[in-house]
């Protein structure tokens, strides 16, 4: 061999066993060569694989994607994650399909695409096997965890579940009711590290998620992240708030910590699972309403006395013999701040002619109210409700949520989800209530005036 090229050979060991080195000493974190999966239905997973570099045995975290999919920025948190001493497989199921992302994407995913997944990580790392999963995530890996355990009775490769705010429910419930969770979250045996951030509706439902999960066996671990939006880890970084992304960079360190919480505990014995047949599946949110719906219920409206921002008290009762728009948002709510400017159209559209728009902005930080009003000014009365107390007694499943009250006191209409104000169904909804004759009594002559 020519002196040059055992001067090359030797330069490149060199630098390749200074890198490892140096990777060793810092506690970094390599990508490895990506896993060719083929899944049942013959699609062909490419599976990224971060792995931790001088560490033997690492536990394993297969990470499904949200129906939002991934991107650089979950890459970037697996590497991070590899760096703690954790093998990362991030499954991209969206592009393996070539699914769009958003609502409903991963509808159509087969549980066996995961259940193949996972019998390649139970023999890469037998015992050590924990999923992440996200929002819409939730369902599918609840179903194809069982399916792969009621496969390999048994077997103990599969250990534990970190969720983060699971949408769990059976799409969003009918107007006035309570809300249904899909059969698949009575179906964890695992122990699960459930991870919910307080700015959302959701966290006001732990409770009856938390029961969901237990039904089928699981040990329900959950640390809330106050001050926090749901999808803190899946959405864009441009926008998000700065807690969301504190929150965000400090995702590494939590993972580690739910992972060993997990591996203290031992899966149930596997739950039977309902007959798919007989479940009854509404749409999903974005399939579910173009306008206003009727409100089926009991048309009484639960109590709202909340102040506004200049600390004056208003109740719901004070405007009897008016129509009431009820309006539950808040800023960092994309939707809510998306129907912003047609809503503040609408307002002064309909000020005139008695409409009382109280727009109920739900447990956010007053300063961060303030800061959002100061960029986009709401035309509508703002009440402040600090503690999110209106949250269960008027099911507000999602922000925004818009409740039509008539003269009379009785709630006639709702609407989960943003609307266009502009659009003529929506404003012919409202005309027909404010066309109906009061029940009797004067009713107030502005919204600027306040109630006695």
């Amino acid at each position: 061999m020519p002196k040059s090229l055992v001067q090359m050979t030797w330069n490149v060991l060199v630098r390749l066993g200074l890198a490892v080195g140096l990777a060793l000493w810092l506690g970094q974190a390599m990508a490895a060569p990506p896993l060719k999966i083929t899944a049942p239905d013959g699609t062909e997973l490419a599976v990224e694989r971060f792995e931790p570099v001088g560490v033997s045995s690492p536990p394993l975290v297969v990470w499904i994607p949200s129906e939002f999919g991934f991107n650089a920025d979950h890459r970037r948190l697996a590497q991070r994650i590899a760096q703690r001493g954790v093998e990362v497989w991030l499954v991209d199921l969206l592009s393996a399909y070539f699914v769009p992302a958003g609502h409903g994407a991963l509808d159509g995913i087969p549980e066996r695409t995961v259940t193949a997944v996972l019998d390649r990580a139970a023999e890469a790392a037998p015992g050590r096997v924990f999923l992440l999963t996200s929002e819409g995530g939730g369902r599918l890996v609840l179903g194809a965890v069982w399916r792969w355990q009621s496969e390999h009775p048994g077997r103990r490769d599969l250990r534990g579940l970190i969720l983060l705010h699971p949408f769990l429910y059976a799409g969003l419930p009918e107007p006035g009711a309570e809300p249904r969770f899909v059969p698949e979250t009575g179906l964890a045996n695992l122990p699960v590290y459930l991870v919910q951030p307080g700015l959302t509706t959701q966290a006001w439902r732990l409770p009856e998620l938390t029961e969901a999960l237990r039904r089928g066996g699981a040990a329900v671990y959950v640390e809330r992240l106050d001050g926090v939006a749901d999808g803190f880890v899946d959405k864009d970084p441009e926008t998000i708030g700065p807690r969301d992304l504190a929150a965000r960079e400090a995702f590494p360190d939590l993972v580690r910590r739910a992972l060993r919480l997990l591996s203290h505990f031992e899966p149930t014995p596997l739950p039977p699972r309902p007959d798919r047949a007989a479940e009854k599946r509404t749409p999903p949110e974005h399939a579910v309403q173009t306008g206003f719906s009727p409100y089926p219920g009991s048309p009484k409206p639960p109590p709202l006395r909340l102040p506004d921002r200049e600390g004056r008290i208003h109740d719901l009762r004070d405007y009897r013999g008016r129509v009431v728009l009820v309006n539950f948002w808040a800023s960092w709510c994309p939707p809510c701040v998306a129907e912003l400017p047609s809503l503040n159209r609408f307002v002064r559209d309909y000020r005139a002619r008695g409409l009382v728009v109280l727009a109920v902005d739900v447990a956010e930080p007053r300063e961060q109210l303030e800061a959002f009003l100061k960029r986009m000014p709401v035309e509508a009365r703002i009440l402040l409700d600090a503690e999110g107390d209106t949250v269960r007694p008027w099911k507000v499943f999602g922000y925004p949520t818009n409740v039509l009250i008539d003269k009379a006191g009785r709630m006639r209409y709702l609407r989960h989800g943003g609307l266009d104000w502009d659009d003529p169904e929506v404003r012919r909804t409202v005309d027909a209530l404010l066309a109906e004759p009061a029940p009797g009594g004067p009713a107030a002559s502005s919204e600027g005036a306040v109630p006695r």
